[in-house]
């Protein structure tokens, strides 16, 4: 993968995808086995990764995400700078959000198969129990 179609790919996942809603993308750009390690954990496969989405929009609707400094470090891995900006106004882990605000940066990263993502880290333990602090959670244990 070049850095240009890295750049390119991650933009694309979190502007449509994540953000925008189109999972219809999802056979296009991800991996039939992709593998998401985020905050709540890991998951395998399309409908697992849809999953893991709805739950956060549930609780932070309208939420996005800004991208800085995609860069390729070999020939089939990215890392990036991410912004997530929300508002939990829904509900997570059976807790209603009261409006507080989320504006935090976390380092992802991806590894590239067939020019589409495979497998993905997100925010790891320290980074995601910034995130449920912010959200006023417990962030879940980790096998």
């Amino acid at each position: 993968m070049d850095q240009a179609r890295a750049n390119e790919l991650v933009r694309r996942v979190f502007g449509e995808v994540i953000d925008g809603g189109d999972y219809s993308l999802i056979p296009l750009l991800f991996t039939d086995d992709f593998q998401d390690h985020g905050p709540m954990g890991d998951t395998r496969g399309h409908d697992a990764f849809i999953g893991t989405l709805e739950v956060f929009q549930a609780a932070l609707p309208g939420f996005r995400h800004e991208i800085e400094d995609v860069v390729m470090v070999g020939e089939d891995t990215a890392i990036w700078h991410v912004r997530t900006i929300a508002t939990f106004s829904g509900e997570m882990m059976g807790v209603r959000g009261q409006g507080q605000p989320v504006d935090l940066w976390f380092t992802n990263a991806c590894r590239f198969r067939d020019g589409k993502l495979e497998e993905h880290w997100g925010p790891g333990p320290e980074a995601g129990g910034r995130l449920m602090a912010a959200l006023g959670l417990t962030a879940p244990a980790h096998a």
